[in-house]
């Protein structure tokens, strides 16, 4: 019974023994996993893309605000489990550390587009150059050749034209006559001479007055061998038969118009004159 009551003893020690070092043992894993460490820094860092600005290191705290993308806050701590402190309205707030940077994205796009352009200025003027250079003489060759061809041809074409008109009118133009006489029936169409001889003057050039040349010594020009004429005028500007020429009348009608132009102003004066002294 001894026996018994030792060995029941040593196996009541041995499970408190191994309760206790599982109790300790759970302990120390719950202290470990409730630990965080936090390393001290002060710098700036900004949001690579909207991120909320929460109360407490984890997503289930409350939400204080949203830090924009590109928007700079100090950062006072980086927590071992992803987060950072931040200092927001002189207050502790967290932000997860996957979404902040210590580089300003906007230097970064700035200092790219000018790397570019600095690269690429040189090759640009040296090609425009020499295209400039080049296409200038291309282009004045091309138009030089072209307008001395265009030249060449107008003036050629210009010249030969007109001989061959010259030369070719003359001959085949009949030949005229001319005739001498007094007139003594006369139309626009149609002229008789004291001759008894009528000629067309339809197509000629007329320098008489056609109503009043009846009497009226006149030469007249006309194709050989027809009587188609192709001028009329006066022999010797007067009318055989004392009629008053076309010229003669129109120098009349001129003087009449003046005398007549004078007695008006002279009346337009006389009746100014009264006006004032009445």
């Amino acid at each position: 019974s001894t026996e018994a009551t030792e060995t029941e003893t040593e196996a009541t020690e041995s499970e408190t023994a191994d309760t206790t070092t599982t109790a300790a043992s759970e302990s120390s894993t719950t202290k470990k996993a409730d630990e965080v460490s936090v390393k001290a820094v002060s710098e700036t860092v900004w949001a690579l893309s909207d991120v909320n600005v929460r109360a407490d290191a984890t997503t289930d705290s409350n939400r204080v605000t949203t830090l924009k993308k590109g928007q700079k806050i100090t950062r006072t701590g980086i927590l071992s489990n992803g987060w950072s402190r931040v200092k927001y309205k002189d207050k502790d707030m967290y932000i997860s550390s996957k979404y902040l940077t210590t580089k300003n994205p906007a230097k970064k796009t700035t200092k790219k587009p000018t790397q570019k352009t600095s690269t690429k200025k040189p090759t640009k003027k040296t090609s425009t150059t020499a295209t400039t250079t080049e296409e200038p003489t291309d282009t004045s060759s091309e138009t030089t050749e072209s307008t001395t061809s265009e030249t060449t041809e107008t003036t050629t074409e210009e010249t030969t034209e007109p001989t061959t008109e010259a030369t070719t009118e003359p001959s085949t133009e009949p030949a005229t006559d001319t005739v001498r006489g007094a007139v003594e029936k006369c139309s626009k169409s149609s002229l008789t001479l004291d001759n008894n001889k009528t000629y067309d003057i339809s197509k000629a050039q007329v320098d008489i007055d056609v109503d009043n040349a009846e009497g009226m010594e006149v030469v007249v020009e006309y194709y050989s061998g027809s009587d188609k004429a192709t001028h009329v005028f006066a022999a010797d500007g007067s009318k055989a038969l004392g009629a008053t020429s076309s010229s003669g009348l129109l120098k009349i009608i001129v003087i009449i118009g003046l005398i007549a132009a004078a007695i008006a102003a002279i009346v337009v004066v006389a009746r100014n004159r009264r006006r004032t002294e009445s």
